[in-house]
């Protein structure tokens, strides 16, 4: 920079810098001044967006992201950024229209199939998430990082056969590829054949004996077995080997899976102690206690995240449901807000009309439940509540008809007959 003031890539890496040291408005400075010269710089709306994602900005984020689309429709990297951002806001349905975009002008590009593929699925679209995957796969040809990829995403649509085809096509590329080798282990499990699982297993810890990957491995297959304790042990070792959240998030999984609610929201909070910035970890930790039932703890969990991240509409949600709980009036306030940030999202609507029913605004609650309803008919939680504020408006009929829907079929409320009291 000071050989050269003007040359772009040097701004950008100080941007980034600026940003991984959370200087959030010292970037912002450098960006603007950028785009006082430079308006339409398609790299450097992008780093805005970026910016302001990690900054808890979503909106802005949403903004920068779209006009760096628009201004140069050829470079991807925003479209596939806001497709994780409205994902991870869980607005899916507008994830989705932006990748059905971007899958019809790059057919043949693999990250935008897998993109597309990741919405159908956030949406429940299993069989056409299958259809986007096995030509994803094709794409992939022997690249083993990216078929591994595919073949988790296969499994989560229910096609264990085609992330077999997956995962072999990664071994073929790469042997002795441990992510592969460990792939291969849940693919056998999920396809129902345990002696391949557990040979499969046998074969990845004699070559990988001390690898993290081994230990995710038995921990994910004695979970899937039901094997908690030894889930435990297994994924103690795995975050002994490598001390990373996504290690430690899968532990109190499986404390949680357990029935050891208490013992996970132990484990986080001490976690959480050593890393103040871990909001991924404070998350999970918020969200562990409330299924504790330590709701005073969550509460002051949830705060922090809010104060860290005020446009996180998925948080937001929660806390209002956690609010809602302790009868506090900001409830309400909370879920308007996360509503708003993502209006197409029917669980935030069904909070928000939740609410609104529980402080006696029956007409106001059934205009949300009713539209959440419709975006979400198959989600019986949702039915439960618009059945029983249909009840409360005297409409004794359409309520019987909801709450019949709402005690069967997948997505049904286990016990919901019990509260109807």
């Amino acid at each position: 920079m000071a050989k050269d003031p003007a040359f772009l890539p040097s701004s950008l890496n100080l941007v980034k810098l600026d940003v991984n040291e959370k200087r959030f408005d010292d970037a912002r400075r450098r960006l603007d001044g950028i785009l006082s010269k430079s308006a339409g710089n398609v790299d450097v709306l992008f780093e805005y967006g970026m910016l302001e994602h990690r900054a808890g900005r979503m909106p802005e984020a949403i903004r920068y992201l779209q006009k760096a689309s628009e201004v140069q429709r050829r470079d991807m990297r925003p479209a596939l950024a806001l497709i994780d951002l409205y994902l991870g806001q869980r607005q899916n349905e507008a994830a989705l229209e932006v990748a059905k975009a971007l899958s019809a002008k790059r057919q043949d590009n693999l990250s935008v199939q897998m993109a597309l593929a990741r919405c159908y699925l956030a949406l429940g679209e299993a069989a056409t998430a299958r259809s986007v995957l096995t030509g994803a796969s094709r794409l992939a040809d022997f690249d083993a990082d990216a078929q591994v990829a595919i073949a988790r995403m296969q499994l989560a649509a229910g096609h264990a056969d085609g992330a077999a085809y997956s995962v072999q096509k990664a071994l073929q590329g790469r042997p002795d590829d441990p992510a592969a080798m460990a792939m291969l282990v849940e693919v056998e499990a999920r396809r129902g054949d345990a002696a391949k699982a557990d040979a499969a297993l046998k074969a990845l810890t004699a070559k990988y004996p001390n690898r993290v990957e081994t230990a995710l491995t038995s921990a994910n297959l004695a979970m899937s077995r039901g094997q908690y304790a030894a889930a435990i042990a297994a994924f103690r070792t795995a975050l002994s080997r490598e001390e990373s959240t996504g290690n430690a998030l899968a532990l109190a999984r499986a404390h949680l899976a357990a029935g050891e609610a208490t013992k996970a929201a132990t484990f986080l909070q001490g976690w959480v102690k050593t890393r103040p910035n871990d909001l991924a970890a404070q998350k999970a930790l918020a969200e562990t206690e409330f299924r504790a039932g330590q709701l005073a703890a969550a509460r002051q969990s949830y705060a922090k995240v809010v104060a860290a991240q005020p446009d996180d509409a998925a948080t937001l949600n929660n806390y209002a449901n956690l609010l809602q709980q302790l009868n506090d009036p900001a409830a309400q306030d909370a879920a308007e807000k996360a509503l708003k940030l993502a209006p197409g999202n029917s669980s935030y609507g069904d909070t928000l009309g939740w609410i609104l029913v529980q402080k006696g605004q029956v007409d106001a609650g059934l205009r949300y439940l009713r539209e959440a309803r419709l975006r979400s008919p198959e989600n019986g939680e949702i039915r439960f509540h618009l059945a029983y504020a249909l009840s409360k408006a005297g409409r004794k009929a359409e309520a019987k008809e909801e709450l019949g829907a709402a005690l069967v079929g997948p997505g049904r409320v286990p016990g919901s007959e019990a509260r109807t009291s």
